[in-house]
């Protein structure tokens, strides 16, 4: 590191660390602190398999930008983040998490996710410029949280950026590690950031049928499905090829666009006027021979299955779809009650298993994954009457005649896909507003009753 590159992070409040010098410094005074706050900053926007390309911490004193790309001993922080008397704490803990044990094998212990605690306490938007905003009046500027991580020197920009990302969560994390043990719900936090520390990472898996994910794909016609399944599979071959992200080496509206146009009639050649400087030169020819024998393949008359997600319950039969519809259901409505997000309530992991392996009481309850002991106690009598209600109607349909020939259905089947969005908490205020009159209630009780006329106000989604 260069004295000007010093110079200019220890202005900005931090220091970047890309010596073996400084970087045991940082290490000697990690080791001692008892609350830490981490980030870190990624290339996933650049590159085929994202890497960890900064790491930030603050401690009550200092700042240190670790730069994960130097020849460092990165060992040297695992005690840190195994030692159970220093508390690590992140806002939204599960990417940097997965990244850190992927990149360097760390293992977590006394993760607190101030992100989750936020959600927990009722912030509709609880991304940390929303929060630090409503709380201090502090403006993050979020307009780099996608520039290239990966690339060296790093800017001023970019080192403001990644220090204010930790540099105000321990103040964060004492305000609401408070505000949740007066609200009840900091076994609710314990629970998921426990959750978060057993998170183990998975390699990318290329999914040959994706591309029926993509706004538009699954209404082309056989053809066109041919087409576009090829030129997907083609653009995953060259991202990866190219350690590149495949939006990079071409979007998925041109994609589409260009598989609908030669699947109306158009020739290979007349679809590629679509293409712009670098696709033209780079990309031109290796599109044309994919179109090519796309349509030499001929046409692609069903759509392919798609995988199911890698923690998902893959296909289910007509009993499990019930079950997981229900529970489903239960869920969005204890969560209003709650003032609690669906997933904090039931995570989609469990939701889906017990859909497919239903517990019989709570014992078996206990043991199905990320149910832990809060939710036993607190929810799991009515998460085994929600089974048992399912086991009873379709007992019931089972014994009830077939319906007359001809006869037309009520209602259509719901999807099997899991939630793809987790919806945001309620306003703070809402947390107390919301428990009726009585203001010794337990936050985890409250009964799932006259909720219908809540269960369809909007909720902003998590920023």
């Amino acid at each position: 590191m260069s004295r000007t590159d010093s110079n200019r992070a220890a202005e900005l409040g931090g220091v970047l660390v890309q010596t073996l010098e400084a970087f045991q410094e940082a290490v000697e005074h990690l080791r001692w602190e008892p609350l830490i706050a981490v980030d870190t900053e990624a290339d996933a926007f650049f590159s085929y398999r994202e890497k960890v390309c900064l790491i930030q911490f603050s401690t009550r004193e200092r700042d240190f930008l670790v730069d994960p790309l130097a020849p460092l001993p990165f060992q040297e922080l695992a005690p840190i983040f195994a030692n159970p008397l220093q508390t690590k704490i992140f806002h939204d803990a599960e990417f940097d998490v997965l990244i850190l044990k992927r990149d360097f094998g760390f293992v977590f212990r006394s993760i607190f996710d101030t992100r989750l605690a936020c959600s927990l306490l009722g912030h509709e938007r609880p991304g940390l410029a929303n929060v630090l905003a409503e709380r201090y009046g502090v403006k993050l500027d979020k307009s780099l949280q996608r520039s290239n991580w990966c690339l060296r020197p790093l800017s001023e920009e970019q080192l403001r950026y990644a220090r204010e990302d930790t540099a105000h969560l321990i103040r964060l994390y004492e305000e609401v590690h408070e505000e949740l043990e007066q609200s009840g719900r900091m076994q609710v936090e314990e629970a998921e950031c426990r959750r978060l520390e057993a998170l183990e990472p998975r390699s990318r898996i290329f999914d040959p049928a994706g591309w029926t994910k993509i706004q538009g794909a699954r209404h082309l016609d056989p053809r066109g499905r041919r087409l576009m399944h090829e030129l997907f599979a083609w653009r995953e071959r060259t991202a990866e090829a190219a350690d590149a992200a495949p939006f990079r080496i071409a979007p998925n509206e041109l994609l589409l666009a260009i598989a609908r146009q030669v699947a109306e009639g158009a020739r290979p050649q007349d679809a590629l006027g679509r293409l712009r400087g670098r696709l033209v030169h780079e990309h031109g020819a290796a599109i044309f021979e994919t179109l090519r024998a796309a349509l030499a393949a001929g046409p692609l008359e069903a759509l392919p299955e798609r995988q199911p997600a890698r923690s998902g319950p893959g296909r289910l039969d007509e009993r499990q779809q019930a079950r997981y519809d229900a529970l489903k259901h239960w869920r969005k409505e204890r969560a209003i009650a709650m003032h609690m997000d669906a997933a904090y309530v039931l995570p989609r992991r469990a939701l889906e298993f017990l859909a497919v392996e239903p517990a019989r009481d709570l014992s078996e309850l206990a043991r199905v994954p990320e149910i832990d002991t809060w939710r036993v106690e607190k929810l799991g009598e009515e998460m085994l009457a929600v089974l048992a209600s399912c086991a009873v109607g379709a007992s019931s349909r089972a014994e009830s005649p077939a319906p007359r020939e001809g006869a037309r259905t009520k209602g259509r089947k719901k999807s099997a896909a899991a939630p793809k969005k987790r919806a945001s908490a309620t306003r703070r205020t809402g947390v107390g507003s919301g428990m009726g009159d009585n203001p010794d209630a337990d936050p985890l009780e409250l009964p799932v009753q006259a909720t219908a006329s809540r269960s369809s106000r909007q909720r902003a989604p998590a920023s």
